[in-house]
């Protein structure tokens, strides 16, 4: 079987591709920041891989956690809706990440790049209109995020095709699911909602899809020599009212918010969750440009392509919900 390295390994994505990877019989390196911190990489060692530390800004610790592999899953990225420093925590990391182990894979003959990008590069809709296909682009990204992946991705892009680079790039949705040894902001929704940190329903629609279709399709374009340009990976849009309703049919002792913020006091919301996350500590939910982005808004997408050349057929929502919620209480205990 093929050697390969999987980026970011210690996160969500990353840990359930690496389950995935060595189920089926590959040899796995993974990259992540600090080996030595247990905490991070403890869940890591228990299945049997290659660790080695990466930084995505020094280009120089790219070059042996690429060198002999077959090929490459990049996963790592700062995963940040909400930063103070949006350039140095969120913008450079993921574009200049890209372009670092783009250079480092193309150089040490690498067969093939998986990239990990995200439906955030393609954008939203309003009611109505036709679900997004891999076609389309995030033309006026607003949060820091967004820009960094539509950035990042068009850069990749134009790397691969001018260096004959073999890449592939996964877009997934909104990710849920078990499995995940720290909280994304996807998941720890879920966290707030459980404990009754929530006092309303905010007006977005997400689609939700569960982690383990996501790693699964990164395998089926590794594996696929046909395989080309973006995928996307994408299940279930809901809006969060009928997200929290689909949780308390699971865990009707699970109380969910009463009521939905009014567009009148939308606008006004990211203040009183400034202050909330300055008086109790918690991470900030919301700001003004997510609004901006996602505020009566669609994420909605057609998963055609997927189905069509990988036969793919994704987990229940309501099973990914279930199991996401047990997990995060079967770890808390």
């Amino acid at each position: 079987m093929d050697k390969v390295l999987v980026t970011g390994g210690n996160g969500h994505l990353g840990y359930n591709l690496i389950k995935l990877l060595v189920d089926r019989g590959y040899k796995v390196r993974t990259s992540v920041r600090d080996k030595t911190d247990f905490k991070k990489v403890g869940h890591l060692q228990s299945l049997n891989v290659e660790i080695v530390e990466m930084d995505l800004m020094k280009p120089e610790t790219m070059y042996p956690a690429v060198k002999g592999v077959d090929g490459v899953f990049h996963v790592a990225s700062p995963f940040k809706i909400i930063s103070k420093k949006p350039e140095e925590e969120v913008i450079d990391p993921i574009v200049n990440g890209y372009l670092n182990i783009l250079k480092a894979s193309k150089d040490e003959g690498v067969k093939k790049f998986i990239l990990t990008s995200s439906v955030v590069a393609i954008g939203t809709i309003c009611s109505g209109e036709n679900p997004l296909t891999e076609e389309t682009w995030n033309k006026k990204p607003v949060n820091p995020y967004s820009k960094a992946k539509t950035q990042a991705e068009k850069i990749a892009w134009d790397f691969s095709n001018t260096n004959s680079l073999n890449m592939i790039a996964i877009l997934p949705a909104t990710i849920i699911g078990p499995y995940f040894h720290r909280h994304t902001p996807s998941t720890i929704l879920f966290e707030r909602l459980l404990k009754g940190e929530l006092p309303f329903i905010l007006p977005f629609t997400f689609n939700f899809v569960d982690v383990r279709d996501v790693a699964k399709i990164h395998l089926s374009a590794y594996e696929d020599k046909n395989a080309k340009g973006r995928y996307i990976v994408s299940n279930k849009t809901l809006s969060l009212s009928e997200l929290f309703q689909i949780v308390h049919s699971i865990y009707p002792d699970i109380k969910i918010p009463g009521r939905k913020l009014s567009n009148n006091l939308l606008y006004v919301a990211p203040l009183f969750d400034y202050i909330y996350s300055a008086f109790t500590g918690k991470e900030r939910l919301l700001s003004l440009d997510l609004i901006k982005e996602y505020a009566n808004k669609i994420q909605s997408y057609s998963n055609e392509k997927i189905v069509k050349e990988f036969s793919f057929s994704p987990i229940p929502i309501e099973e990914t919900i279930k199991d996401t919620i047990e997990w995060m209480v079967n770890a808390n205990k």
